[in-house]
């Protein structure tokens, strides 16, 4: 074989190495119609991202989501565990590189993360972003960040996921993701500029910025936080019962939230 198909073939060979099987106890590698889906359309009207102010630094990243029509509106913070990106307000996002998986103490604070948010949100995304080569193959030890998926989906179950992506491919894994989780639960406008209370209230164990938002329009913070939890699930829908629970549990409530039967057809 000519030396361009040797190197070609190792190559791929290189790519089976370090990418990630499908098993759904690793971080798995978004497929191709993921991708192209994601890359054809446009967002819906009024679709929106929240974006920690500490992504602000990552220009390049946002400039690119703004590009599929997104609206992408900044907050100081978007829940206690401190994400990157709210993709709706049951889903959040963390975004951390391949060699990021070697520092034991930032795995650590990243699985408090995770604990943290596995209590507030329906889906828990973490992105791992390995160091890309010259062809943009993933190069570096995938095994840490492998081992660190294993380790957290046993420990979480099903609210925790993890995808590698290239930082080329990274806009478009984003938005797949959100649009598939906006289909999931309401739509909540917010507005760019803060309201008053609503950034206390995104600090609560079981809120985050989506939620504090919706909550803020409809009536004051402490009315909110004096309903019991079937009323805080009845009037807004964008509320899990498990987020409820736990804020109930953080308020010093401690009648156990059911979840609603579904309606009967």
């Amino acid at each position: 074989p000519s030396e361009a198909s040797a190197a070609s073939a190792k190559d791929a060979e290189r790519r089976e190495v370090v990418q990630p099987t499908d098993s759904p106890m690793r971080a798995e590698k978004p497929t191709a119609e993921v991708l192209e889906a994601a890359a054809a359309s446009r967002v819906a009207p009024d679709q929106t991202i929240l974006v920690a102010s500490h992504m602000l630094q990552h220009a390049s990243l946002l400039s690119s989501l703004e590009s599929f029509g997104v609206r992408l509106i900044e907050r100081e913070r978007l829940a206690p565990c401190m994400p990157d990106f709210l993709l709706s307000p049951r889903s959040c996002c963390l975004i951390r590189g391949g060699d990021f998986f070697a520092d034991a103490g930032a795995v650590e604070e990243l699985a408090a993360q995770i604990r943290c948010a596995s209590l507030a949100f329906n889906d828990v995304l973490v992105i791992v972003v390995p160091r890309a080569g010259p062809n943009d193959e993933p190069m570096g030890d995938l095994a840490p960040a492998d081992r660190f998926v294993q380790q957290m989906r046993a420990a979480e179950g099903r609210a925790m996921r993890a995808l590698y992506s290239t930082l080329h491919q990274l806009p478009e894994v984003i938005m797949s993701e959100c649009s598939a989780r906006c289909l999931e639960c309401p739509t909540v406008h917010v507005d760019i500029d803060l309201r008053p209370q609503e950034e206390s209230l995104a600090s609560l164990p079981g809120l985050n910025a989506f939620v504090a938002a919706d909550i803020v329009k409809r009536m004051p913070h402490d009315e909110f936080l004096r309903l019991p939890a079937e009323a805080m699930l009845a009037a807004f829908p964008v509320l899990s019962p498990g987020a409820v629970q736990t804020l109930q549990d953080a308020l010093g409530c401690s009648a156990a939230v059911e979840t609603p039967a579904a309606p009967r057809g």
